[in-house]
């Protein structure tokens, strides 16, 4: 075991062992964190053998007392599902309820959780045996995140959005430019409704999806880093369904309990 120490981050390395294979965890903290993150280099050297067990890696965090809901992230929204001796999917995150809290588990690239026996798990590696036998012998990073975070599912999809798809960045020198220190591409002021897509349409529109998660009408404004010509509510194909409001830089959607809506944003040129 290997402290790690500092001003702005403080964790620890665990060596480890399972059967063949070494799995290698740095557990951190950072400062004003939210969540501890876990970062897994594993180097797996398992396969299955005849009429034997297949060699199954999980994550698992004991839970204290009894919880009989946990809440995950599906495609166009959450689901609330009782315990289960069975992996799960869900996009990523699982959280066991605890009145209006939540112990919540997200994951950068695993899909299924299980909720049995008191724990909160995930599955990390499930070998196979046929076709292929040796399908997961090699190196993994995972990154995982335990933290503790209102129960509301729109807060749980903000924190793993957070979490998995952190800022991207470049370390510059000092210099002189044009633009101010600061902006913001997209802001979105809204109750229960989240953004899970954004893209550019093929005529250079600004594509983006919404969904209501809390199971209640909701206004979004969409406030744009440009004055949009006009915005639409368009459907699958993209075909136009209706005008969106739109007052100065920002565009405004009434979203329906549950609802899905993509917006299309047109500029100045389009």
């Amino acid at each position: 075991m290997e402290p790690l120490t500092g001003p702005l981050r403080n964790g620890l390395r665990v060596e480890q062992r399972a059967l063949d294979s070494k799995v290698t965890t740095t557990i951190t903290l950072d400062l004003s964190a939210k969540a501890l993150r876990y970062v897994l280099d594993v180097q797996w050297n398992e396969y299955a053998k005849d009429n034997e067990p297949v060699p199954v890696l999980t994550y698992a965090i004991p839970l204290a007392g009894s919880v009989d809901t946990f809440r995950m992230d599906v495609p166009a929204g959450a689901v609330d599902r009782a315990a289960k001796t069975a992996d799960v999917p869900a996009l990523s995150f699982d959280a066991a309820l605890f009145g209006s809290r939540a112990l919540a588990l997200a994951t950068d690239c695993k899909y299924g959780y299980r909720n049995a026996n008191g724990e909160l798990t995930v599955t990390l590696i499930n070998s196979t045996a046929n076709p292929d036998p040796y399908p997961e012998r090699g190196e993994h990073r995972i990154t995982l995140w335990v933290g503790v975070s209102c129960a509301e599912a729109k807060a749980l999809k903000d924190a793993a959005i957070a979490l998995t798809h952190p800022i991207a960045y470049c370390s510059v020198t000092r210099h002189k430019g044009a633009l101010v220190p600061s902006g913001s591409f997209l802001t979105v002021e809204a109750g229960g409704t989240v953004v899970s897509a954004l893209e550019l349409a093929g005529d250079g529109c600004l594509l983006i999806r919404l969904v209501e998660m809390a199971g209640q009408e909701d206004i979004v404004r969409l406030q744009c880093p440009f004055p949009p010509a006009k915005a639409e509510l368009v459907g699958w194909d993209e075909q136009p369904l209706a005008q969106a409001k739109v007052e100065g830089s920002c565009v405004v959607v009434g979203m329906g309990a549950h609802g899905i809506a993509t917006v299309k944003i047109h500029g100045a040129c389009n």
